[in-house]
């Protein structure tokens, strides 16, 4: 049944004229033929065995299914070892094979993303021929895929056994769950009377947002700022279907929002103190404490979703509860899931009889405390102890490394690509912006070091992520150009 609400956030409007994409067989074929172009490519130019860095150390720990450096990396290493069952080459080699798969992975992930945004309608002024090959969709995603997938950075990478094609591939597939769980809210809060939430895909982004950590925790600098834009949506959802006012606040269902918050807030602030916090190594209380902490808003999640009577004005209560319950069950479930295999390996591995099988895991991860330890990286110290300034500066590096990936004259379409943007979907692009300009804003902040050559040429390969959205950007500049030139010509006709 259709709502009769209006929403600030989503104007009716919007609902009315914007059509989402939908894909189709010829989409998944299309997008599988440019990965192959680009794995084929990985394929010829990889790295014959071991690289510099770190490829060698993970190249072993992944064939032993050892623990590699911290934080771990556990999803890189579990896939890896699958890998390295091929019946071809040499043990890293096959490693460096399974960052090719990922690198390309990564560009077909792209591609379907940018098809969900070309393929965008807005009537009147924004009409696309979905049924046919509407060339001004296909031709923009196809020519920024290859763009993105021949990018000096994500080529680099790709050819070699490290863990950053597979973290870009995990944070692309985020963002396709963002805007699919988007679209399902914003058509669902005028199709149902009732607050819709879209528990499925929202399960199914918080579940990607998970698994991202175990590769890198890089994926931080999207999940703060997807999780903020979580927020925004959810109140934007329950906007104007929901009857609450300040007097609510001491009711029970102003106690349950209060209440969940609260147990929220406590689960950060006592993970980031006793986890995040401390410059040393954590101790087994600090390290049992932030393993239980999350659990008191799940717990609290899942209590209120049992135990709150059924109330149709009331209704948004129970749902509400429901949708946190699940989607922090399974934030969490792939990141102890896979930082637990590295402490049940690390002790298999210690037991054994051959001492020198100890050498192929990272440090003795026999507790949990050692475990944390290792996952936030307490080795390397601690984040602070630099000039504010020197984070301008790092603005500054990440500006040149940005105009360094493609083409110079691929950027003049940075601006098209924003004016098209907005004018098809302002929400979804100013949320858009907001994760690329927050990740790189917590990202200058979490880089060490002074912004000389050497520190940027090791940082530099953190921004895989960044260009994802940028070439995003590129290609709906390309789509807008090509609106322009239509409209150009008909005039003139």
């Amino acid at each position: 049944m259709a709502s009769n609400v209006q929403n600030p956030f989503i104007p009716k409007e919007f609902y009315e004229s914007y059509e989402p994409y939908t894909y189709r067989a010829r989409d998944f074929f299309i997008g599988f033929l440019v990965f192959l172009v680009i794995f084929i490519n990985y394929i010829i130019t990889l790295t014959p065995s071991v690289a510099a860095g770190d490829h060698g150390e993970l190249a072993t720990t992944t064939y032993a299914l050892g623990a590699p450096h911290p934080s771990g990396y556990p999803l890189f290493a579990i896939l890896g070892k699958f890998f390295s069952y091929l019946p071809f080459g040499n043990v890293a080699y096959r490693v460096n094979l399974m960052s090719a798969f990922a690198g390309a992975f990564t560009v077909f992930v792209f591609f379907m993303f940018a098809l969900k945004i070309l393929g965008i309608v807005r009537k009147p002024t924004i009409v696309r021929d979905r049924e046919g090959w509407d060339l001004k969709i296909y031709v923009p995603a196809i020519l920024a895929s290859l763009m993105l997938g021949f990018s000096n950075l994500l080529w680099n990478q790709s050819i070699i056994g490290e863990v950053y094609s597979l973290n870009s591939l995990l944070n692309g597939l985020v963002l396709i769950a963002l805007i699919l769980w988007y679209e399902d809210v914003a058509f669902g809060y005028y199709h149902y009377n009732k607050p819709y939430l879209g528990t499925r895909y929202l399960v199914l982004l918080f579940f990607l947002m998970g698994l991202s950590l175990t590769d890198h925790h890089l994926s931080a600098g999207y999940i703060i700022p997807i999780s903020v834009i979580v927020v925004v949506l959810i109140f934007s959802a329950l906007y104007g279907k929901v009857k609450f006012s300040w007097g609510d606040l001491l009711t029970a269902k102003g106690g349950v929002i209060i209440g969940f918050l609260l147990s929220l807030l406590i689960a950060i602030v006592v993970f980031y103190f006793m986890g995040w916090a401390p410059r040393r190594p954590l101790n087994m209380t600090e390290a049992i404490t932030i393993t239980l902490i999350p659990f008191l808003p799940i717990s609290f999640a899942g209590i209120v979703w049992w135990l709150y009577p059924e109330r149709d004005e009331d209704v948004w209560i129970k749902d509400l509860m429901r949708v946190s319950f699940w989607a922090l069950v399974f934030f969490l479930l792939p990141i102890f899931v896979f930082y637990g295999y590295l402490l049940i390996r690390s002790i298999a591995i210690y037991n054994m009889p051959e001492a020198e099988i100890r050498v192929l895991t990272w440090g003795e991860i026999r507790s949990l405390d050692v475990l944390w330890t290792h996952i936030l990286r307490k080795q390397y110290g601690a984040l602070g102890g630099v000039p504010v300034y020197y984070s301008f500066l790092q603005l500054w590096e990440m500006i040149k490394l940005h105009l360094s990936q493609f083409h110079i004259l691929l950027y003049l379409l940075l601006i098209p690509g924003f004016i098209g943007l907005f004018k098809k979907d302002i929400n979804f692009s100013v949320s858009l912006v907001f994760i690329w300009f927050t990740f790189l804003l917590l990202f200058s902040l979490f880089i060490q070091g002074e912004p000389v050559a050497r520190s940027v040429a090791f940082w530099s390969v953190f921004l895989l992520q960044s260009y994802f959205i940028m070439a995003l950007v590129i290609a709906q500049g390309m789509q807008t150009t090509m609106d322009w030139v239509q409209e150009l010509i008909s005039k003139k006709e």
